[in-house]
């Protein structure tokens, strides 16, 4: 299969399955150096080279910062209304990209909901397992809570809070630890039938229930059996039941069937799959 590779993104949610049939890439060219020339140039050639070198000397000096980023139903900003399961969740990085260990015990951080006041609203929430990766890895740096009960309409702050020793920051090598909120919008209404069902699914999802969540998925399928969003709901459903080498399967019939289906609508161009796919099906092969 060849394919031109782009995001290395591997959250799936609607919104990022609907890249599966975008085609195309845009290629940035390095930039010649100022000399006009693609070489590096020479220190005795750099007139600022001790301040240059003094920022970056800080710079690596500085200490990586643990990031956590608050989101509501995968959104940072979210509208959604009162008939939609809420799943709000927390997931930490270094500001070097690194995840394995990053978060602490779950049990020690506190969710809280306040509105545009700046008051606190009161909310029921249940605490979700992290749970394993798409490719049913052990999920690392992850936090999830289920909101038992949506707030009524209006605007709110979504926000996660740990106490100062959460991490060990020494064995991660950050030095502070930084948690942005999610801004959740509730109004009222109903959400369409397609979104409901779809975060529906995903609470069974979310709460370890493979078997119910491979039977919603199937059950959708057999209504709309060309949907590509489904067929890949599936493949990480039978991931997280243990099936990988079922859910490896379907996901390379499914890039094969998406490949084959831009060759024929653009006979005249390479196909494109986008990268995050394609490391999801190697990490599904490897055993």
């Amino acid at each position: 299969m060849r394919a031109k590779r782009t995001s290395r993104t591997m959250a799936l949610t609607a919104a990022t399955a609907a890249l599966l049939f975008l085609g195309g890439a845009a290629c940035k060219r390095a930039p010649k150096h100022a000399d006009g020339t693609g070489q590096e140039r020479t220190r005795a050639a750099e007139p600022v080279i001790g301040a240059t070198g003094a920022r970056a000397a800080a710079e690596a000096a500085t200490p990586a910062i643990l990031f956590g980023s608050v989101a509501v139903n995968g959104l940072r900003v979210a509208t959604l209304t009162p008939d939609i399961p809420l799943i709000v969740t927390a997931a930490f990085a270094t500001s070097e990209g690194g995840t394995k260990g990053a978060a602490g015990d779950p049990a020690r951080a506190a969710l809280s909901v306040t509105g545009a006041d700046g008051k606190p609203v009161a909310v029921e929430a249940k605490a979700l397992p992290a749970g394993s990766g798409p490719d049913g890895s052990p999920a690392a740096g992850l936090l999830r809570w289920i909101l038992k009960t949506p707030p009524p309409a209006g605007e709110y702050i979504v926000s996660v809070s740990v106490p100062a020793d959460w991490v060990d920051k020494a064995r991660l090598g950050v030095g502070a630890l930084r948690i942005e909120p999610a801004s959740l919008r509730m109004t009222d209404g109903a959400a369409p039938a397609g979104q409901k069902a779809y975060w529906e699914r995903r609470t069974r999802l979310a709460r370890g229930d493979y078997a119910d969540y491979l039977k919603a998925v199937d059950a959708a399928l057999a209504a709309s059996p060309g949907d590509g969003n489904l067929k890949l709901e599936r493949v990480e459903g039978l991931a997280l039941s243990g099936d990988r080498a079922t859910a490896a399967k379907e996901l390379a019939i499914l890039l094969a069937a998406m490949e084959q289906a831009q060759r024929k609508a653009r006979p005249d161009k390479e196909p494109h799959i986008p990268a995050w796919l394609l490391d999801y099906l190697g990490a599904l092969e490897k055993k």
